[in-house]
């Protein structure tokens, strides 16, 4: 009996060696497909992991195009989608893999997207049909156009590579950021240009609105942005000129009262700046919104039509009508006026100006 228990457990333990033995035989998992599949799973990303590019691209086009407009805080989030879906439709490819203490070098070629050539004509239909004068739902609107393009046409710039370090630890196998960061940086080219195209024709918008809200209501704060010029200098300048200066046969004591007078007149001015359409590198052509306001010429006929028998009644009399009409203005019918402005000297107005045309149909002046 105890032959036969000590034969049995000698088989048990036979056949389990066998088992054993066999196991240790199977063939290890092939470290260059760990390698592979850990930097291609590396090269898979978030919006969120665009963040830093984000950042260097607005960055550089602040340096780059001098805009007074700023990105705004909001258009973050949409262009973060956007840059991952352009991301996501570049083609990663391990073209060799090498092995040098412990460590292993991956050999990555790609295509990166020229985003600016293969946007170029969607994004100038989109500028040229756009009519929405917010930035952020402008240019989310463009992108959402941009993402759609890229399903259909892309074009490639020459193909790269790159080389990214794998270490082995623990199983597993660990890919630089450093050189995943790389690959985001290299991989989309053109990227701020949705935002470039819109935000050029947006910035020329605001500047002429803040050219005439300095002009005609002495309003600085945004014109002073794009003019670089200070309070003070605002302040001269909208003085300057002498269109709140009192007639000169004025009466002294109605001087001061005439000038409030006009200003309050003009500051009421209702006008609205459309979205430039360019027709040439710096020439555009801007559709305003006009309410005229015939306040100055309604006052003017008025006084014109009284009777005065010496300076001073006739000088109280005309600062009296300027007043009315300040506390009440005379509006005409809205209108359109087309304006054809050259984006770097439409602030240096002379008659034979559209622009000074345009100050004048906003609030005609009594010859």
């Amino acid at each position: 009996m105890k032959k036969k228990l000590i034969s049995g457990f000698l088989a048990v333990v036979m056949v389990t060696g066998a088992f054993l033995s066999g196991c240790s035989t199977a063939p290890k998992r092939d470290p260059e497909e760990g390698v592979k599949k850990a930097v291609l799973d590396s090269l898979k990303r978030e919006p969120v992991d665009f963040s830093e590019l984000l950042e260097k691209g607005i960055k550089e086009t602040e340096d780059m195009c001098d805009f007074t407009l700023t990105f705004p805080e909001e258009l973050k989030s949409p262009y973060l989608d956007f840059l991952a879906e352009a991301y996501s439709e570049v083609e990663f490819q391990v073209t060799s893999i090498d092995e040098k203490d412990g460590s292993y070098t991956a050999r990555v070629s790609y295509e990166p997207i020229d985003l600016e050539a293969s946007l170029e004509e969607v994004n100038a239909a989109y500028v040229e049909a756009m009519s929405d004068t917010d930035l952020t739902q402008s240019v989310s609107a463009l992108l959402e156009e941009d993402k759609k393009a890229l399903k259909d046409h892309i074009i490639n710039l020459d193909g790269r590579v790159l080389d990214f370090t794998v270490v082995e630890k623990d199983g597993s196998y660990n890919v630089s950021e450093e050189e995943i960061k790389k690959a985001l940086s290299r991989a989309v080219d053109g990227y701020m240009k949705p935002y470039e195209d819109v935000c050029s024709v947006l910035d020329l918008r605001d500047f002429f609105q803040a050219y005439l809200d300095a002009s005609l209501k002495g309003e600085f704060t945004q014109f002073m942005k794009h003019s670089g010029k200070t309070q003070e200098e605002a302040q001269a300048w909208y003085e300057s000129g002498g269109a709140f200066d009192p007639p000169d046969d004025l009466s002294q004591p109605y001087r001061e009262r005439c000038s409030a007078a006009v200003k309050n007149i003009v500051k009421q001015c209702s006008y609205s700046v459309g979205i430039p359409k360019q027709n040439g590198i710096m020439d555009f052509t801007v559709e305003v919104v006009i309410t005229p306001n015939n306040s100055l010429t309604a006052a003017w006929n008025e006084f014109q039509n009284g009777t005065y028998y010496d300076i001073d009644s006739a000088s109280a009399a005309f600062v009296g009508i300027l007043e009315k009409y300040a506390a009440a203005p005379a509006f005409g019918e809205e209108t359109i006026f087309k304006a054809e402005v050259n984006a770097s000297s439409f602030t240096s107005v002379d008659e034979s100006s559209d622009v000074y045309r345009l100050v004048n149909a906003i609030c005609p002046v009594p010859d």
